[in-house]
């Protein structure tokens, strides 16, 4: 059986190599051969080809969407372990790694993953200093409806049936320079602010030179996000410019933003805990790219503004993203 079992994995490795050769600068065929290299147990090349790969197509998200049982969990967790021992360790890899364990139960493992103690940062009342005392939150949330597009249910992305504005960072109105420049204080103070040792991967991945991108979100009474992650940002981040009324309803969580596992696993069961912050004005959220997040429908006609933003390693802030048909993975 073994055998077989070889034969199969060295075959399929020479289909995709012959591929490879013939479509080089393919992210598709960059792809199946790193994982015909894992299944093949060659680990370093498959490192070496499958950041390859996710360099020209950085928001591929490896292997959950295929994990069906336990052997096939083992798998994934195998493989993003040995992508992340050796310096793989892209926001998609370290979301797959911890979808992985919890599948197979490992709390210990999707709770360092996902340590919200030392990862996860809610600032309050992050404005500023230029507009203290003058509406900030009116003056930004007229700006960034300057050149809104809207959005119905694109497969590539996780927003559903809202309005963005996908150029915050490059704005020239007041309002939007204050904020970039609020941005990029508070992540510099969250990076200052990490462990110096380097003993967990978010922390090793920490980029030494990062560009950060921002697009505003606007949605009413069917706008909402679906739960993903951010697939080429070590940080991501969302600010909020607009409340709507409803998600102060007391046991209402309408608007909230909703941190926690991917829907096909269960809180308890994985160890993947679950955090909801309300959507106040002021209130910025950072944390990992690899964590899971989303929010739900109003169902009322009101309106939410928020602002999210990625803090991308340069290698990962130029690509382009492809126009191909894929399950939603980023903002």
């Amino acid at each position: 059986m073994r055998d077989t079992f070889g034969s199969l994995a060295e075959a399929r490795y020479a289909l995709a190599r012959q591929a490879v050769a013939a479509q080089p600068d393919s992210p598709e065929l960059l792809f199946a051969l790193a994982e015909a290299l894992a299944a093949r147990g060659d680990h370093d090349e498959y490192a070496r080809v499958f950041r390859q790969a996710y360099l020209r197509w950085p928001s591929m998200q490896p292997g959950i969407a295929d994990v069906r049982t336990v052997d096939e969990a083992i798998a994934l967790r195998d493989a993003t372990a040995a992508l992340i021992a050796r310096g793989v360790r892209y926001a998609p890899v370290l979301a797959a790694n911890a979808f992985a364990n919890g599948v197979l139960g490992d709390k210990a493992a999707v709770s360092s993953l996902t340590d919200y103690d030392r990862f996860f940062r809610v600032v309050t009342n992050a404005v500023p200093h230029d507009f203290a005392g003058v509406d900030f939150f009116g003056q930004l949330g007229r700006e960034v409806k300057d050149g809104l597009k809207f959005y119905d249910s694109p497969g590539e992305r996780a927003i559903r049936q809202a309005w963005r504005n996908n150029r915050i960072m490059e704005s020239p109105l007041p309002a939007c320079r204050a904020f970039a420049a609020e941005i990029h204080r508070q992540v510099a103070r969250y990076i200052a602010a990490l462990p110096a040792s380097d003993d967990h991967p978010f922390i090793a991945s920490c980029p030494a030179a990062y560009k950060i991108g921002a697009w505003a979100v606007v949605s009413g009474s069917e706008g909402h996000h679906v739960a993903h992650i951010h697939p080429k940002a070590w940080l991501s981040g969302v600010y909020y410019v607009v409340r709507p009324e409803i998600s102060r309803e007391t046991h209402s969580n309408k608007g909230w933003l909703r941190v926690g596992p991917p829907e096909r696993l269960d809180a308890a069961q994985s160890g993947w805990q679950q955090r909801l912050v309300e959507p106040e004005p002021g209130h910025l959220v950072l944390m990992p790219g690899y964590f899971y997040h989303g929010t739900e429908p109003l169902g009322v006609e009101q309106e939410r503004i928020c602002i999210a933003f990625d803090v991308m390693p340069l290698e990962l802030s130029k690509g382009a993203r492809p126009k191909r048909k894929q399950k939603p993975l980023g903002d």
